[in-house]
């Protein structure tokens, strides 16, 4: 085992070193230090320190400790392949340039992640609100949330495979705020936390603002997490949590499968730590069924189970929701101590619509629009864009991640389609390492089927500039 260990450091050391984390001169930590962060034996890091030394990779200085040599060329890891390391995150600044360009009406947007406003079940909630709007409360605002509203969303949290309380449920004012009070819950800064890879920037965001450090595991469009890859980082390194979408995941659309969601679930009770699951896109699955969460599965409250009516119907009403389990009155007290309450009209608003069937009126016929602009997308991107170019068909939601041939630099292409009148988002902000380069995602859900294909067409003629 401590062969193994000094070489997964040695691994991780030269893959910092090969990424540009670690630049010639840096100081890497000391033997003690580095052995108390990683939870191993001294000599098992002075043997890998060892080995890098033999690499020519690193170079001991007397009384001050060991220093990355300047190489001149460093090994190259073969195509496809990524050794994870836990770092900072640095999203932030293009990922607030994403949002921003989500709300200029003057774009094509297929960069935010927002779905189709233009249904009816929409029109008649922003009804409710109006016919709320009008009212003054008569009510002590409860800071967990308006009651009948945890109710209704109780009895909604049925269908995921598990009964809940409504006095477990913390309204918030969007998942956003939700994900963010889980991670506090669970983390402190300098903490490490599991991450999908490639991975929603709004979580790469909060563990930044947060100083949490990412832990990538990768995830493909059609198997989900990996697994063995996942067990092998939790018994690597100290990690204090893990955070992931399991229906149809934000921005590589997989499912996971129900035997993988238990395996997961094994992992982190053997390894004694959290979960937080982001449950935003579950109910737009294409074939009418709502997976199961996690949290269902759960029977130790080590899953803090995430939601929001955004993805749904609209994200006007900033309307999320936490179930934390045994992090409940953590929960409680940082929503307290921040913003005390949701705003109390949107709540009964909320409420009143999910008493009707309006919201399953509306979601019977929003997703087979998705459906038919999903194969739309799929159509025009195989029509017009490059050879090699790759596209994800997720069997719900409304997001499709796009492999670009190599040579295209996906933030590029960014800021050259925003001036061209498109909003997309580039996949580099979907990495704390900046992976997926030549990666963008797109929304097809506010861009009607026979719109498509013209706009696919602009795209891809800034594609062929940038490869020419």
């Amino acid at each position: 085992m401590t062969d193994y260990l000094y070489e997964k450091i040695r691994e991780l050391i030269v893959t910092q070193i090969r990424n540009k984390a670690l630049l010639p001169g840096d100081r890497l930590p000391s033997v003690r230090q580095f052995s108390r962060e990683l939870n191993v034996s001294i000599g098992t890091v002075q043997k890998a320190y060892a080995a890098l030394e033999d690499l020519d990779l690193i170079l001991p200085k007397r009384r001050s400790g060991y220093y990355v040599k300047a190489v001149r060329a460093m090994p190259q890891p073969k195509a496809g392949s990524f050794t994870p390391v836990p770092g900072k995150v640095n999203v932030l600044e293009t990922a607030v340039s994403v949002m921003r360009s989500a709300s200029r009406r003057d774009l094509v947007q297929m960069g935010s992640a927002i779905p189709d406003v233009s249904g009816q079940g929409v029109r008649q909630l922003h009804q409710e609100y109006r016919r709320h709007a009008l009212k003054i409360p008569n009510y002590e605002e409860d800071p967990l949330g308006y009651l009948p509203l945890r109710r209704q969303l109780a009895r909604r949290l049925l269908d995921t495979g598990r009964s809940v309380d409504p006095d477990d449920i913390l309204i918030t004012a969007g998942c956003q705020e939700a994900l963010t009070i889980a991670l506090r819950c669970i983390a402190g800064p300098g903490d490490i936390i599991l991450v999908e890879s490639p991975c929603y920037y709004g979580v790469l965001q909060a563990l930044e603002c947060l100083e949490l450090k990412a832990l990538e595991i990768p995830v493909s469009s059609a198997g989900g997490m990996d697994t063995d890859q996942l067990e092998t980082m939790l018994q690597t390194w100290p990690v204090k949590g893990m955070i992931m979408t399991p229906a149809f995941s934000n921005p590589s659309g997989y499912l996971c499968s129900e035997p993988r969601k238990k395996k997961i679930l094994d992992l982190i009770s053997t390894h004694d730590i959290p979960l937080i699951e982001d449950d935003v896109f579950a109910r737009l699955g294409f074939n009418g069924s709502r997976p199961r969460t996690l949290h269902s599965y759960d029977r130790e409250d080590r899953v803090i189970l995430c939601g929001s009516i955004s993805k749904m119907l609209s994200p006007d009403l900033r309307i999320g929701w936490i179930i934390a389990g045994q992090y409940a009155g953590k929960a409680r007290t940082l929503k307290f101590t921040s913003t005390l309450c949701s705003p109390c009209h949107p709540q009964f608003a909320l409420a009143g619509f999910l008493a009707t069937r309006k919201l399953d009126r509306h979601l019977r016929s929003i997703i087979p629009g998705y459906v038919k602009k999903q194969q739309a997308l799929i159509n025009a991107v195989n029509r017009w864009f490059p050879e090699g170019t790759k596209i994800s068909s997720p069997a719900g939601g409304f997001l499709s991640w796009v492999k670009l041939p190599e040579e295209i630099d996906g933030l590029r292409l960014y800021h050259d389609a925003v001036s061209a009148g498109i909003a997309i988002t580039p996949g580099e902000i979907c990495s704390p390492t900046g992976q997926y380069k030549n990666f963008i995602r797109l929304n097809y859900a506010v861009v009607p089927p026979e719109e498509t294909d013209p706009v696919m067409k602009r795209l891809a003629g800034l594609l062929t500039r940038q490869a020419t």
